[in-house]
């Protein structure tokens, strides 16, 4: 078990006491592993990309830590286990609800939530093809041989949804960008 840094990028609205002491903030648009408040775990480079890609340039990061903890989170990237449970789960909802159409990851996850079963405090996705497009990320990709297009991804877009701030536990929420918010600044 280790200990892991999360990063939650938000918009620059010139009130960082505020933040700090009233973070972290939940997603409230298109929460792509249903309700919860979203970080970039590990990479710092991925929350400067969502600063510039959706708040265009005009944003803050901060910075708060969380146990890695198979048992609290529900780990769709490291925990093989975990994602066959949940494409299982997934196979039966698809169908139970054929004739909705396809159905969505968030969907999935707070059908998961209303059932006994589901005690996460948190979960962990790779949205694959997130950050495709972007020039630095791809750069950040390594093939495996040359006649294949197989590659190992260096700074995967893994995102961690807490579900249940406890999960945080005392770990400090505080802006690590800019720096002219950081303890400790001078001119």
């Amino acid at each position: 078990m280790g200990v892991k840094k999360l990063f939650q990028t938000l918009e620059e609205r010139n009130n960082p006491d505020e933040v700090e002491s009233q973070g972290p903030f939940l997603c409230t648009n298109n929460p792509w592993l249903g309700k919860g408040y979203y970080f970039w775990d590990t990479f710092l480079d991925l929350a400067h990309w969502w600063g510039k890609q959706v708040h265009n340039g005009n944003y803050i990061i901060c910075q708060t830590s969380v146990e890695d903890n198979s048992e609290d989170i529900l780990d769709l990237v490291g925990n093989t286990q975990h994602l066959i449970e949940f494409k299982e789960y997934a196979d039966i909802l698809k169908q139970t609800y054929a004739t909705k159409g396809p159905i969505t990851v968030p969907f999935i996850i707070e059908h998961m939530k209303k059932m006994s079963f589901f005690h996460y405090k948190a979960i962990r996705a790779n949205p694959i093809n997130s950050t495709s497009g972007d020039k630095y990320f791809n750069s950040q990709k390594l093939r495996f041989i040359k006649k294949n297009p197989a590659y190992l991804e260096l700074i995967p877009p893994i995102q961690i949804c807490i579900i249940n701030k406890e999960i945080l536990g005392n770990n400090r929420f505080r802006i690590i960008y800019p720096e002219s918010y950081c303890e400790g600044y001078t001119i």
